[in-house]
């Protein structure tokens, strides 16, 4: 249901460029960049954790660059995707996952969030977020660890939008890192 959550369509960023990423809105330099790109001056970041093993991180990432809080939003219509009479039944779920992460021995970090809105576009429902990933949380390393949550799509919801936001801690670049972040609806 994401476009683009994967950082992997159009080009990706090598050295200091910004390459803003296809299919999303956003505020700042939020860049996807290729993994073993020399401006992750820290090395590439691993995934880390249960199902690491089996994830493909594909090529490129992404993060907030030169931005001291960057974001970056899409809205998706959920009615491409369910049927609006099932989804007022109040048993449609959702599952919001990203990998995210940041360097080691710094706070640099992302946090997405998913709210709902009905046919009128008014909010309904409460605001879901996962994130962020700290240092602390990373045991000092520079990784992404997986991050999930689930829940029941609103009775009326009609669309979903998702908010990425990317914070710097310390450093000289903003180096809160996100990856394959998904949204999936199921019963």
């Amino acid at each position: 249901m994401v476009t683009n959550g994967d950082g992997e369509t159009g080009s990706c960023a090598i050295n200091s460029e910004v390459v803003s990423p296809p299919g999303w809105n956003y505020n700042g330099n939020i860049t996807q960049v290729y993994y073993n790109d020399s401006i992750l001056i820290y090395g590439a970041p691993a995934f880390y954790g249960p199902g690491a093993a089996t994830t493909d991180r594909g090529n490129c990432l992404l993060y907030g660059q030169t931005t001291i809080i960057a974001s970056m939003w899409q809205t998706i219509n959920l009615t491409n995707y369910a049927d609006s009479a099932l989804i007022d039944t109040g048993t449609v779920k959702f599952n919001l996952s990203a990998w995210l992460g940041g360097v080691s021995n710094q706070n640099d970090s992302a946090t997405v969030f998913l709210s709902f809105t009905d046919q009128a576009n008014q909010t309904i429902g409460s605001m879901t977020s996962i994130g962020p990933v700290l240092d602390t949380d990373r045991g000092g390393l520079t990784v992404l660890i997986f991050r999930q949550t689930s829940g029941l799509v609103p009775v009326g919801a009609r669309s979903t939008s998702l908010l990425v936001t990317f914070t710097w801690g310390s450093g000289g670049y903003n180096n809160g890192y996100a990856d394959n972040i998904g949204v999936y609806l199921y019963q």
